[in-house]
């Protein structure tokens, strides 16, 4: 039975690195499969991206990077499909010149 759950509610990310914090990361259990439904309302600049990323414990230096990146120079929405995850999934941005908005909805579904 697929879930839906929202990543991140409607966000500012400013210029440089912003990670969503550990507190906030999404245990999606027995899920491996995501499809994320990314709205941008706000460009971020060229070369500003967003990315997914993933981890088996809650520690901040555990999380990887999962590609490919999200493109925050645009705006509108995509949607984007992901897999081979481990426990917990959060999200990291990179905002090169202006800040960038954004809100990420997931349904996450057993393989």
């Amino acid at each position: 039975m697929p879930a839906y759950f929202r990543l991140q509610g409607l966000v500012t990310a400013n210029v440089g690195d912003t990670a969503q914090g550990t507190e906030s990361a999404v245990d999606i259990g027995r899920y491996s499969r995501l499809s994320l439904g990314i709205q941008r309302s706000q460009a971020g600049g060229a070369g500003s991206v967003l990315v997914l990323q993933t981890a088996a414990t809650l520690d901040a230096s555990a999380f990887i990077d999962l590609s490919p990146p999200v493109d925050l120079n645009a705006t509108g929405g995509l949607v984007q499909e992901v897999s081979g995850l481990l426990r917990f999934v959060r999200w990291r941005s990179a905002v090169v010149d202006s800040a960038a908005k954004f809100l990420i909805d997931v349904v996450a579904r057993e393989v």
